[in-house]
């Protein structure tokens, strides 16, 4: 599942070489290890959250270098925190789907080594680095995301002597990114099936068949001015146009409020617009809206125990059964 929008790569670009940037002018600088970097990823099978605990600049919006990915195990009743086996700088996590034990693939950016791909296995309380696929040089990777069967991996792709983002393949788990010449512009990467890609460039979104080892776009999905590609439900795109989602041609959901991010797991769609996270079923009826506070995030929405997860001002994470009346807990707080 993915859990953000994700706006102008070029400036998720930016982001990354700021980032990079970030780490030699923070060297002596007081560290406090009370921020988590992004927004958290849910596992597929909803029993795992992964995130990333950061320090906080001298003017406290710039982060140092060191980061460190934690995975939340998430019971019905409990949750308990895993650390992962790694620090630095840290572009983006995504799980592996249809592999057991669970992995983690962690993007590394590049500083004073080649940036590569971390995979993580996971045990029921410990991590282990398993392997590590080192990226060419030229290459800035941000996003990553394994189709359903975990077999093949889609990614954004910077070229540092090209401008805009690409989409690259890789066929072999992750060893070989293969570039396309396939331009990606706003939007995720959205698996509808395993062999069949959702992306977006411009005001396109765009169906990419990627069977055979030959990427290749089929159709135009939508074309419209202000869409936005989220997710995908029972092989439909899922996208915000202006106030509206839309799952395919139906509308879901028409708000009076801009909606933010969106989430999609099993039946359900969630998604927030102005201070409430709302859940709607396949057919566009409400299932469950939330009041949330301001400075509160929308994570995603985990149907094995029917839980939406929230971060609050990135000091901790928190959920709530969208099936019950309960109040919303912390399930994990920084510390520092």
């Amino acid at each position: 599942m993915l859990k953000c929008l994700i706006s102008e790569v070029g400036a998720m670009f930016l982001i990354v070489v700021a980032s990079i940037s970030s780490v030699f002018g923070l060297v002596g600088c007081k560290e406090r290890p009370n921020h988590i970097f992004g927004l958290p990823v849910i596992s597929m099978d909803g029993e795992k959250l992964a995130f990333k605990v950061g320090y906080l600049g001298r003017d406290e919006k710039v982060f140092s270098a060191k980061v460190k990915p934690y995975v939340l195990k998430l019971g019905k009743d409990t949750s308990w925190v895993i650390p992962v086996q790694c620090s630095g700088l840290i572009s983006g996590m995504a799980w592996r789907r249809g592999v057991s034990p669970p992995e983690l693939s962690i993007i590394m950016l590049p500083s004073h080594k080649p940036g590569c791909i971390l995979t993580v296995r996971l045990s029921d309380d410990a991590s282990i680095k398993s392997s590590q696929v080192v990226l060419p040089d030229n290459l800035i990777v941000p996003l990553i995301t394994w189709n359903p069967a975990g077999q093949i991996l889609a990614a954004y792709v910077n070229r540092l002597e090209e401008q805009g983002a690409c989409l690259g393949i890789s066929y072999d788990g992750g060893k070989i990114i293969n570039v396309t010449d396939i331009k990606i512009l706003r939007g995720n990467l959205v698996w509808a099936n395993d062999e069949t890609l959702y992306l977006q460039n411009g005001n396109d979104i765009l169906e990419v068949d990627i069977s055979g080892r030959n990427p290749r776009v089929t159709k135009t999905i939508v074309s419209a001015e202000g869409v936005y590609l989220m997710e995908s439900l029972n092989g439909k795109v899922v996208y915000i146009l202006g106030n509206e989602i839309y799952c395919g041609d139906q509308l879901l959901y028409r708000s009076d409020k801009e909606i933010g991010s969106v989430d999609v797991d099993g039946c359900y769609v969630a998604f927030k617009t102005d201070n409430y996270v709302v859940v709607v079923d396949e057919e566009g009826n409400v299932i469950n809206k939330r009041a949330i506070e301001q400075d509160t995030k929308f994570i995603g929405i985990s149907v094995t125990h029917k839980f939406v997860y929230l971060m609050k001002n990135y000091q901790s994470i928190q959920r709530y059964s969208f099936d019950d009346d309960d109040d919303i807990c912390i399930v994990y707080k920084v510390s520092g």
